[in-house]
C-alpha cells in the first residue's frame, strides 16, 4: 500500500483553479478556453470534485481500518 500523493489530482485542481480565476476576470481573452464554454459545468464543479476525490483517498483508508 502506497502513501504518496496523486500529484495528477493536484496537478488538475490547480487547473480548475486557474480556470476559476480566468473566469471571474472581465473581458479576458483565456476565459473563452476554459470548460464553461464547452459543458454544462465550470470548473468550481470540477475542483469540488477533485478535492472530494482527495479526500476519499486521504481519509479512506482510516475509515476502512477503523471500520467507520
Amino acid at each position: 500500500m502506497t502513501f504518496e500523493r496523486d500529484h495528477r489530482i493536484d496537478f488538475f485542481r490547480g487547473l480548475a483553479l486557474i480556470f476559476i480565476f480566468w473566469d471571474h476576470v472581465p473581458q479576458n481573452p483565456l476565459a473563452q478556453f476554459t470548460v464553461r464554454n464547452f459543458g454544462f459545468s465550470d470548473a468550481a464543479e470540477i475542483f469540488v470534485f477533485l478535492a472530494g476525490y482527495a479526500a476519499v483517498l486521504a481519509y479512506g483508508k482510516i475509515a476502512r481500518r477503523d471500520g467507520s
